[in-house]
């Protein structure tokens, strides 16, 4: 089922269309800052969420689906890079796309729109065809914002946290069955981990995160981060349920900025 677009600023429109070059290659344009809330998050996690949009629309087109029970949703990062600091934040997507079994991996990446030698972002993204049930709930517009996620700590690197059933977000992420963004997920998963303020992060690296189960809102669940042994800039982390049933996890690396000189990640 094709990802439609609303009118204005808008999350599901970060990755701005994408278009077929070849049967197994396609292009698009990415605006980070397209969604009137991205100045909320951090530019890694936004440009993951911008990929995982692109990959998702590959996969519809290629795969020619129009049965609407059914998404192609991302399921897993095999690999993601990302430089956190760069100047424009409208960008190209490129990538290529090859059929895993019953998934498809994209391998795409993003550049400046005047200089596609500058990667300032990269991703092996799989997905794969996922059935939504519709929710029961109630979809009526909300009447009010209030934050996207409440986060309470534990004890040591373990939290609760919640995501906000009624943010706006989640009439768009999606109308029949609310789904918490993986993207985002992984934004807050990165800020806790952070041992530094956002505007000293430089690059952040991800390596086998997997999409187990949904997060829904308005459901309660618990993250834990392992750091590595003398090292307080890289980890793993994991999502459960308040049933222990793993949603997600994945391994994170951070660097941080030591000058001003920030580039690309090639």
């Amino acid at each position: 089922m094709a990802i439609s677009h609303r009118v204005g600023p808008n999350f599901l429109g970060i990755c701005q269309g994408i278009a077929l070059t070849e049967s197994t290659a396609a292009c698009g344009q990415i605006n980070i800052s397209h969604w009137d809330l991205a100045h909320n998050y951090l530019k890694p996690g936004l440009l993951l969420e911008a990929l995982h949009q692109f990959a998702v629309r590959f996969a519809t087109a290629v795969s020619k689906n129009t049965d609407p029970t059914w998404r192609y949703l991302p399921v897993m990062v095999e690999q993601f890079d990302s430089a956190a600091n760069f100047d424009s934040e409208l960008l190209r997507v490129e990538g290529h796309i090859e059929l895993i079994n019953d998934a498809y991996r994209i391998h795409c990446k993003a550049t400046p729109r005047d200089n596609h030698r500058a990667v300032i972002a990269q991703a092996i993204i799989m997905v794969s065809k996922v059935y939504l049930p519709e929710s029961a709930s109630d979809n009526a517009p909300p009447s009010f914002l209030g934050d996207l996620y409440n986060v309470s700590p534990l004890t040591g690197d373990t939290y609760s946290f919640s995501f906000n059933a009624h943010h706006p977000l989640f009439q768009e992420h999606f109308p029949s069955r609310a789904v918490c963004p993986g993207s985002l997920l992984i934004d807050m998963v990165l800020s806790l981990a952070s041992c530094e303020t956002a505007e000293n992060i430089a690059f952040v690296a991800l390596e086998k995160v997997k999409f187990i189960e949904a997060v829904y809102p308005g459901n309660a669940y618990l993250l834990s981060i392992k750091r590595d042994a003398g090292c307080d800039s890289g980890g793993v982390f994991y999502i459960h349920s308040e049933t222990k049933k793993r949603c997600t996890c994945g391994k994170f690396s951070i660097k941080y900025r030591k000058d001003d000189a920030i580039c690309s990640i090639l």
